[in-house]
């Protein structure tokens, strides 16, 4: 076993208390009530030990069960109607990968509030578990593969000289991986205290452990239509871990319709909206839906709660070309995670709001005063609202693959 010193991390990083000696390479403090020979310096992740424990996992899936799980997974709703009967595996290939593991034992708390009916709510939670933490040693992003989302299985010392199977060189040092090992356990913590809003934390770090985990793959290449795609298959547990599809026409069409639609509908009740803040209009949707406030507004407020789904059924509509799944940049995937990429939504949303602000102040013009630029205004507001729809960047997508790599669990205990 390799651990790394017990550390603290809160906004005073001192502690007294606990008797010390000195890295011999930048003189800072190492811990040594617990941990006599620490294997790095908190201070600048120097090595003081250099044994880490490499494991290897046991293959449980054969080629022909990735195969079949790839074809399942072909299957999808999203994906072209008649992918499983025309794809055509091209290549199986058994690959190893390498990744770093990082447990460690936290106890704290971390204090915030939350916000209930506009009073902010003091909260606290304490910490006193277990945590682990992985992160893939050489580069696969191209593969879809960051982190271990399987840590069950038979494994065994790994041997280089032994072992057949190719595993790429380890790229990412072993401090490094520590010091963002112990920043994703700080994450991981903070996330699952499930408090809104953090005003203040503080975590101490104890029995850590770092070792080196030879991790297999499969991945499955195949043909459709002209083009390549691939999925990649735990080696494992035969789950589907990231993969690439091509779309079906048919749903981009229906979204694109079904977007345009709910659109169309929304202008008239927003219409209806400005004919009751400004009585003095001929009120030409309060004839058609009386002259009933809730109504509308109970359908302004559902538009609104819907809004979110639109713009992701837009997003379909544009790049469900190609369906990916994992951790992947590009294609179209259901929208499971609030980051976004702010400076591209920005644009689109920019673009989004003054165009159906156009399409019912327009409408509202035209239909209530009978002057033919409202409705010029309409539809130029609705060219801008779909361009601007359609480019939305799917907020799946990129750095989405390394938030999550930061991610951290509490270790199930048997």
């Amino acid at each position: 076993m390799t651990c790394v010193s017990p550390c603290r991390l809160s906004g005073s990083m001192t502690d007294e208390q606990e008797e010390t000696v000195s890295c011999p390479h930048c003189g800072g403090p190492l811990i040594s009530e617990k941990f006599p020979d620490p294997a790095l310096c908190d201070a600048c992740l120097s090595e003081i030990e250099q044994t880490t424990r490499s494991l290897l996992f046991t293959r449980t899936i054969t080629g022909d069960l990735a195969i079949e799980a790839v074809r399942a997974w072909w299957g999808g709703i999203l994906m072209t109607w008649n992918l499983r009967d025309r794809a055509q595996v091209t290549d199986c290939q058994l690959k190893y990968f390498p990744f770093w593991k990082l447990t460690a034992h936290l106890t704290g708390f971390v204090k915030g509030y939350k916000t209930e009916s506009e009073v902010n709510v003091p909260v606290e939670e304490s910490v006193d578990d277990d945590f682990v933490w992985t992160e893939i040693a050489c580069d696969a992003s191209d593969l879809g593969i960051y982190y271990l989302r399987n840590l069950d299985g038979e494994t065994g010392p790994y041997d280089v000289g032994a072992f057949t199977g190719r595993v790429p060189e380890v790229i990412v040092p072993r401090t490094d991986a520590v010091s963002e090992g112990i920043a994703g356990l700080e994450y991981g913590v903070l996330m699952h205290s499930e408090i809104p809003t953090i005003t203040e934390h503080e975590l101490h770090f104890s029995d850590c452990e770092n070792t080196l985990l030879i991790y297999p793959f499969w991945i499955v290449r195949y043909a459709y239509a002209g083009r390549t795609y691939f999925a990649t298959v735990d080696g494992v547990t035969g789950d589907i871990i990231a993969g690439r599809a091509p779309g079906s026409l048919f749903w981009r069409i229906c979204a694109f319709v079904a977007a345009t639609t709910v659109t169309f509908l929304a202008v008239p009740v927003w219409i209806y909206l400005m004919e009751v803040v400004f009585p003095g209009s001929a009120g030409y949707f309060s004839e058609i839906f009386g002259d009933i406030v809730w109504f509308a507004v109970i359908l302004a407020v559902l538009m609104a709660a819907g809004w979110g789904i639109v713009l992701d059924v837009f997003a379909l509509s544009w790049y469900g070309a190609e369906i990916s799944s994992g951790d992947l940049h590009g294609g179209y995937r259901f929208r499971y995670t609030s980051e976004h990429a702010p400076s591209r939504n920005a644009r689109a949303i920019g673009g989004i709001l003054p165009g159906f602000g156009m399409m019912v102040v327009g409408g509202f013009v035209f239909f209530n005063e009978g002057r033919w630029p409202g409705l010029v205004a309409a539809a130029a507001g609705l060219v801008v609202y779909i361009v601007s729809g359609v480019s939305l960047y799917n907020p799946a997508w990129e750095k989405v693959g390394r938030h999550w790599a930061r991610d951290t669990w509490p270790v199930e205990k048997g």
